[in-house]
């Protein structure tokens, strides 16, 4: 790069080495369908409906994060109360580009769940970017990355300030196949 633009140079590397790690896992699913890869679906624009959710907080980097979603998860599915959907992740304040995350691991619970440890907290709804990543779930950093950039591409304005949400189809460690994970990927946008 030229002198002017080299502070930009450990941003682009770092850009550059995840399109080429999710090239690879990509590259390595199409070689051997039963090595562990992604396989990433753009949806499209969806209205999320307002809901309520137990919360676990935490922080971290994604792959921090990763390693306390199985065990926050396992502990609010195993309350006695009931819910109303799948396990969930809310990173608040969402950055794509981001190193460090707020999240909140949660499931979802009626209006009329009783009083719990955990905190009650409401999610308002809005306009989101829907994305699915079949796959391990350690992709999913290659799989925000990859959103991310689509949105970029595509000139679809994010709304920072909302959360963005990953949805788990089935609850992680549900599975013997990480091929057969199936997480929802919601980026909020703007109208």
């Amino acid at each position: 790069m030229p002198l002017l633009f080299s502070f930009m140079a450990k941003r682009v590397e770092s850009m550059l080495a995840r399109d080429y790690e999710l090239g690879l896992a990509l590259l390595g699913g199409y070689l051997n369908e039963a090595m562990p890869h992604p396989q990433l679906n753009f949806i499209g624009d969806e209205e999320l409906e307002p809901f309520h959710y137990w919360a676990i907080p935490c922080n971290g980097n994604l792959r921090q994060l990763e390693a306390a979603r199985r065990s926050s998860i396992e502990t609010l599915r195993s309350s006695p109360a009931s819910h109303t959907g799948l396990s969930l992740m809310l990173y608040q304040q969402f950055d794509p580009l981001g190193v460090q995350f707020q999240a909140e691991i949660a499931v979802p619970i009626g209006d009329k769940t009783p009083l719990s440890n955990y905190r009650k907290r409401s999610f308002d709804g809005g306009h989101y970017f829907k994305m699915t990543l079949h796959g391990d779930l350690r992709f999913l950093p290659l799989a925000w990355h990859a959103l991310a950039s689509h949105c970029r591409l595509h000139k679809i304005k994010t709304e920072p300030t909302r959360p963005a949400l990953e949805i788990y189809h089935r609850d992680p460690g549900e599975t013997d196949n990480s091929n057969q994970q199936v997480t929802t990927l919601f980026v909020p946008i703007r109208k």
